[in-house]
């Protein structure tokens, strides 16, 4: 912690930048692994009784981390929109575990695209408006 204080402003911001994005990468990784993890059942094989279990026993997630995480990978592969979309940044684990629940095949690109660069609470507003084949979300 000490060396941060060294650092100028500006080094201190471009810092927290970079690393920002490496823990985005790590994320989506993290995604990805999860995914094979749930296709290959290792859960099961490892003696746990669901995703849930392993993720907040096994890697020690809280319980809200493991369900956004696996919300969050199962979206990844089910819905390709969402990688693009969590490697540029313009969604996010918790507004993507709030949509997560009304994706379905044939509105996915359309709600995902309507959560872009959104809050959690405005990702709110707009699930608890939304219906299926009614006009676009705003």
């Amino acid at each position: 912690m000490n060396e941060l204080k060294s650092l100028s402003d500006k080094e201190l911001l471009i810092a927290i930048e970079r690393t920002s994005d490496k823990e985005h990468e790590a994320t989506l990784e993290f995604l990805i692994y999860l995914i094979e993890v749930e296709d290959r059942r290792l859960y099961a094989e490892e003696g746990y009784s669901s995703m849930f279990s392993f993720c907040t026993q096994r890697l020690r997630y809280s319980e809200g981390a493991a369900h956004r995480r696996i919300q969050g990978a199962r979206a990844l592969r089910d819905f390709p929109l969402t990688r693009q979309l969590l490697e540029r940044k313009e969604i996010n684990l918790c507004t993507l575990s709030v949509v997560f629940g009304s994706l379905t095949e044939e509105n996915s690109s359309e709600l995902l695209r309507a959560i872009c660069n959104k809050s959690r609470r405005e990702v709110e507003a707009l699930v608890s408006s939304y219906k299926p084949g009614a006009s676009s979300p705003k």
